[in-house]
Order: C-alpha cells, then sequence, then structure tokens
C-alpha cells in the first residue's frame, strides 16, 4: 500500500515516512495524512487478493445535513418532513443545512444523487430557505424531479469559507420505496372514548397483492382492516 501527492510517494507497509502512518487493527488498516496536509491531488493504491472497501474521511468541522420533504396545506402551510423513504419516481424537496464554520454565499452549493457505484443520477440546484439559519449553519432548500428507482446517496460540493473547494458524501445509503402510508388527518382524542384512525395506502409500483398487519405498543388497538 502506497500514498502519493504530486511528485512525492511513500510505501506505508515498509516505511514510515513524512506523507502518512498506517495503523491497523484485526483486519482495519486506518491510513491517516501526517500534518502539515498539503493541498493537492492525493492518490492511494493498494494491492490485494481479497476485496477492498475504502472510506475517506476529511478532518473538518464542515458536514451537512438532509432530509425530503412535500409540500402541505394543513394547518401550516409549507413544507413537511418525509417520513420514512421517499416515494421512487415521485418529486420531492431536498432540506439541507451545512453545518461548521462555514459562510455560505448563494449558488456556493449544489447537490448530487449518486448511484451505487458513484455514476451522477441528478442534479440538484441548492436555493437558501427563508429559514433562520441557526449558529453555525444555513439551510438550504432543493427541488428533486423525481427521486431515482435505486438506492442512492446525497453528495454535497461547494465553496467553503476560504474560497476552498469543499466536497461531501452521505455515509447511508437511501432506499427509495414504492409504497407510501398516510394518516388521512389527525383524529380527535378523548381519554376514555374510542377513535377511528383512517390511514391511505398508496402503491406507486408495479400492481401486487399486499399483507397489512396493525399493532400499538400500548395494546389499545381493538379492530383493524379496510373500509370502504
Amino acid at each position: 500500500m502506497s500514498s502519493q501527492l504530486l511528485d512525492q510517494s511513500q510505501s506505508i507497509l515498509r516505511e514510515r515516512g513524512h506523507l502518512a502512518e498506517l495503523q491497523q487493527f484485526q483486519g482495519l488498516y486506518r491510513v491517516k495524512l501526517l500534518p502539515p496536509v498539503q493541498a493537492g491531488q492525493w492518490n492511494l493504491q493498494a494491492k490485494s487478493d481479497d476485496h477492498l472497501t475504502f472510506s475517506v474521511i476529511g478532518d473538518s468541522s464542515v458536514d451537512f445535513l438532509y432530509y425530503f420533504a412535500t409540500v402541505t396545506n394543513e394547518t401550516h402551510p409549507g413544507l413537511a418532513r418525509v417520513e420514512g423513504s421517499p416515494v421512487a419516481g415521485a418529486p420531492a424537496f431536498l432540506v439541507l443545512a451545512v453545518t461548521g464554520q462555514v459562510t455560505a454565499q448563494e449558488g456556493s452549493f449544489h447537490v448530487t444523487l449518486l448511484g451505487a457505484e458513484g455514476e451522477s443520477l441528478q442534479q440538484v440546484k441548492l436555493n437558501h430557505s427563508s429559514s433562520s439559519p441557526s449558529h453555525g449553519s444555513e439551510e438550504l432548500v432543493g427541488f428533486v424531479d423525481y427521486v431515482p428507482m435505486v438506492p442512492f446517496s446525497v453528495r454535497l460540493t461547494g465553496l467553503d469559507s476560504r474560497g476552498n473547494t469543499l466536497e461531501r458524501v452521505s455515509t447511508e445509503k437511501i432506499q427509495p420505496t414504492r409504497v407510501q402510508i398516510e394518516m388521512v388527518m389527525t383524529p380527535h382524542l378523548v381519554p376514555g372514548h374510542r377513535t377511528v384512525v383512517d390511514f391511505d395506502i398508496f402503491n406507486h409500483g408495479p400492481a401486487r397483492l399486499f399483507n397489512l398487519t396493525a399493532d400499538d405498543d400500548c395494546g389499545y388497538l381493538l379492530m383493524r382492516g379496510p373500509l370502504g
């Protein structure tokens, strides 16, 4: 295994050099770049008879959080967070907060939805939210024309407060769903009285049979089944 920066190189397994050091624990290898870390394009080369998986973590305070949302016209019109996975093939809003010591200027960040092999599935343009930013974060909103039909991750790229190129990729893969379950309306709950909770189930995929079950964590559920 070796690391290389431009015309400098180091064999990590055989020598302790000025570029990086290697730590090993039960089959896991951790390559740590030694300070001062030089700006530029780094290459890591490794040979193995088995499958290798790489995870690159930048030592930076800048990161991002995100969730998917849809438009709601209920008591408080606006964007409502999508609980669970977004619906494949349906439009949605992507709400994203850039955290850390960064001064975000409008248009300095954009998002790419990536497939399992790192291929670009869709570009998402971000605009600044009308919400007041919290300390150390900036809220951005983008419109996703259609949620990909395959698992995907979110990549944020842009410029930090010093004009350096910034790139972050979400660690988890989003598994879109084709089945959507929504509560029709929040029921009026009165202690000691019965109430009916209605759900709508939408199938956005091919026609198929579903076996539905319902349960609750307090044993209040008395009856279940389709109505109408």
